[in-house]
């Protein structure tokens, strides 16, 4: 019974937020227009694309505290170091985004209208960078 229970949890976690996001883009699509919204799309891919950033490093923590699943000094090792080394691999590409913000910009060829609210969320997408792990 809690195979099937699980499951049904497990499919309600991709269905429900599914069955709002896709009204909700609709609207942001026709709120933001057709250059803002895909300026849009580009911020969260590029959110999304920096689990790149982890290099197989998740799987190797969750194998090493299976392993030392009764060792509590070993495994609170693990977590830590594996949690420096994912913020320092965030900030390096936060800040390679940072600075290379102007050239992304005009790379985008985005519209005068937008140039100043483009590189102000290439910025903030760049702070945010770090702590999207």
């Amino acid at each position: 019974m809690s195979l099937i229970k699980n499951t049904i949890w497990n499919l309600s976690g991709y269905i429900i937020p599914s069955m709002i996001a896709i009204p909700s883009l609709g609207l942001l699509a026709r709120s933001l227009g057709p250059e803002r919204f895909g300026l849009f799309t580009l911020a969260v891919a590029v959110i999304g694309y920096a689990s790149i950033f982890d290099a197989g490093l998740t799987r190797a923590v969750i194998r090493e505290i299976s392993i030392h699943k009764n060792n509590i000094e070993e495994r609170n090792k693990i977590i830590a170091n594996s949690s420096l080394i994912l913020l320092c691999l965030g900030f390096l590409g936060g800040m390679t985004i940072y600075l290379l913000g102007d050239n992304i910009v005009s790379l985008l060829n985005v519209d005068e209208r937008y140039y100043n609210e483009t590189h102000k969320a290439i910025s903030l997408i760049s702070l945010s960078l770090p702590f999207s792990f």
